[in-house]
C-alpha cells in the first residue's frame, strides 16, 4: 500500500525540476546568459565532471541494486540516478544553447 500511494503521489503530485525551474533567463542578460553558457560548456568537456557522472551512476545502482533492503532503499537510488541524469541533461542543454 505504501508503495502505490509514493507512485501515485510522484507521479501526480510533484512537478519534474526543468531548467526553467532552475534559470529564469528572461531575468538575465545577454552578458551573463553568454557566461552560464560557456561555462556549462567548459563543465561538459571536463574529464573530472564525466567522471563524477560515471561514479554517482554506479553508486546509485549499487545502492538499487545491491545495498537496497526496501523499498526505501530502492526509492533513494531512484532519486540519486534522477538527479545524475537531471545534472547531465541541465549541463547538455545549456551548453548547446544559442542566443538570439
Amino acid at each position: 500500500m505504501k508503495k502505490l500511494l509514493l507512485n501515485w503521489i510522484l507521479k501526480n503530485k510533484f512537478k519534474a525540476l526543468t531548467e526553467k525551474a532552475v534559470i529564469d533567463w528572461s531575468k538575465m542578460n545577454e552578458t551573463d546568459q553568454k557566461v552560464y553558457i560557456e561555462q556549462a560548456k567548459a563543465i561538459k568537456e571536463m574529464k573530472l565532471f564525466g567522471d563524477l557522472m560515471e561514479h554517482l551512476k554506479y553508486a546509485s545502482q549499487e545502492t538499487m541494486f545491491n545495498k537496497s533492503k526496501s523499498w526505501d532503499d530502492m526509492y533513494f537510488g531512484k532519486a540519486m540516478l534522477y538527479s545524475v541524469d537531471l545534472m547531465e541533461q541541465f549541463i547538455k542543454t545549456l551548453s548547446a544553447r544559442k542566443l538570439k
